[in-house]
């Protein structure tokens, strides 16, 4: 799921920041993508999750520029201020869940299952 932040962070930073955390092996890609991350990978991948600063990231989360780059669910249209709260709190726990779990993965020494369907 990360690229390097070098520009004012919208949610297309963000989006683009954690796929390239995702570094991984594509097995099959068709309505579905499945991928393995080999757990010579996960370190790599760990230690770029610890150094994203995703808190600074999401200061500037805008649902205008969400719905701009057509992101999927359609929600960006609303003018709602407890959902743009939750939407970070849900961001900010998936990310560390995330962490969390390819440190887990490490520990194992195991490899990742990646699917998006």
């Amino acid at each position: 799921m990360l690229r390097k932040l070098m520009r004012k962070l919208t949610i297309n930073c963000i989006l683009n920041q954690a796929t390239r955390l995702i570094i991984c092996v594509p097995i099959l890609w068709t309505t579905q993508f499945v991928a393995c991350v080999k757990n010579d990978r996960v370190p790599e991948i760990i230690s770029a999750l610890e150094d994203f600063d995703y808190e600074k990231a999401l200061e500037d989360f805008n649902m205008e520029d969400c719905a701009n780059a057509g992101l999927y669910p359609n929600i960006w249209d609303k003018d709602d201020e407890d959902l743009v709260d939750e939407l970070i709190e849900e961001i900010s726990d998936y990310i560390e869940g995330l962490r969390d779990f390819y440190k887990k993965v490490l520990e194992a020494g195991g490899h990742a299952l990646i699917t998006i369907y």
